[in-house]
């Protein structure tokens, strides 16, 4: 298995995206804040979140230890 990117054009995209988005998201916040209280601002995020990322929607057994391979989970805790 190699251990290069598959397709290293696509992942450098959706990081100077992820960048951008969250500059863009701290000047949006920073305007927001001096004309709204922090805490209707943080409250507006948590519920954002809620609608966005249900619990119930997200595969937990993706998550598992046992979903796992072997070789990495013994590499990870090995600190190798």
């Amino acid at each position: 298995m190699p251990f290069g990117a598959q397709r290293p054009l696509l992942g450098n995209f959706l990081e100077f995206f992820a960048m951008t988005s969250a500059a863009g998201y701290l000047i949006a916040v920073r305007k927001l804040s001096s004309r709204y209280d922090t805490w209707l601002l943080t409250a507006l995020q948590i519920y954002t979140g809620m609608i966005f990322s249900p619990p119930g929607i997200r595969n937990q057994t993706a998550l598992a230890i046992d979903n796992i391979p072997s070789d990495v989970y013994c590499r990870v805790s090995d600190g190798v």
